[in-house]
């Protein structure tokens, strides 16, 4: 383009219509608000863009200041050109919406599984208050108090589910004071499904390093309190027939109802030593296991070692779950 200008000006012959008009205006050409910018009569303004991304212009061009009121264009180089981004400013990222479940909403500590809790309102949690008044009914809960042992056919049918559940809607409904005793050493859950730390518990109180006050914990659901297995470093702590006795005596005389989480019903000492401390059994029954030949042996079973077995309470299937 340089060429092509400088041919220009040196071109022979007679000045043309332009060259003759460029002659006669003045030296000096103002742009807007700028200062004048003073061209030589003989000069061509010109900007030229070079292959290798350099400018060159004409002196006149390079001594003119851009007027003020002309807006500010940046142009951002290529891609492979640009700088790093400066500390203070950082890209930016993505933003995701992440709904949160109404158990992390509820904040709440206690395992899902417990109904009638997180939904009181729900079938399920109406079904453990229909059970609550069949149990007064059948006069497994009384007005002096009641210390009632949770057993099961199988090992994992649902048994700490129930309890748990039907002592959530007593502490709830009745606004009675409850408390819950984790006595099933073998697998001990209360603590886990309620949020609680496992000790101290059972096992410091009958070791007799913790008084029994101390080792009882309220929980998240007013009215309702717990009694936790404990931890196996206490000991290897053995349910004593008297000191057993004693200590349910005891929670008799502060609170209405006692629930007593035990093992499976397999005769062994343990259970048997539990079932002889407590008012009556209750017997925790899939559905589909009501009528075998192993249930109906059971349910005479209980009676003849000793034990009043108020009745039996039939979960609809067999849980992974205690």
């Amino acid at each position: 383009m340089g060429r092509m200008l400088d041919a220009l000006r040196r071109t022979d012959g007679v000045p043309s219509e332009t060259e003759q008009t460029r002659s006669t205006m003045p030296a000096l050409v103002p742009i807007a608000d700028a200062e004048p910018m003073l061209v030589a009569p003989d000069e061509i303004p010109f900007i030229e863009v070079g292959p290798c991304k350099s400018m060159e212009a004409s002196p006149s061009v390079l001594a003119c200041s851009p007027p003020a009121n002309l807006p500010h264009l940046s142009i951002a180089p290529p891609p492979d050109e640009r700088a790093e981004p400066l500390p203070n400013h950082s890209a930016p990222r993505g933003v995701q919406f992440r709904p949160l479940s109404p158990r992390t909403l509820a904040r709440s500590s206690f395992a899902a599984e417990l109904v009638a809790f997180h939904a009181p309102e729900q079938l399920a949690a109406r079904q453990f208050r229909d059970v609550l008044d069949a149990l007064s009914t059948a006069s497994a809960i009384s007005h002096r108090g009641s210390v009632l042992l949770f057993t099961s056919v199988l090992p994992s049918c649902g048994a700490t589910t129930t309890l748990l559940n039907l002592a959530i809607t007593a502490a709830r409904r009745d606004r009675q004071r409850t408390v819950v005793v984790d006595a099933h050493f073998r697998r001990p859950a209360v603590a886990d499904r309620l949020g609680l730390p496992a000790a101290p518990g059972l096992r410091e109180v009958m070791a007799g390093t913790i008084a029994l006050d101390e080792a009882i914990q309220t929980t998240e659901q007013e009215n309702l309190l717990a009694l936790t297995a404990g931890i196996r470093e206490s000991g290897g702590v053995r349910f004593v027939a008297e000191s057993l006795r004693s200590l349910l005596r005891q929670l008799r005389q502060r609170y209405p109802l006692v629930f007593v989480d035990g093992p499976r019903w397999d005769s062994k000492p343990d259970v048997m030593t539990l079932a002889a401390a407590c008012d009556s059994v209750l017997l925790v029954v899939p559905e589909n296991e009501a009528d075998t030949p192993q249930t109906d042996a059971l349910l005479r079973l209980i009676p003849q070692q000793g034990a009043r077995l108020a009745g039996c309470i039939l979960v609809a299937e067999p849980s992974p779950s205690r």
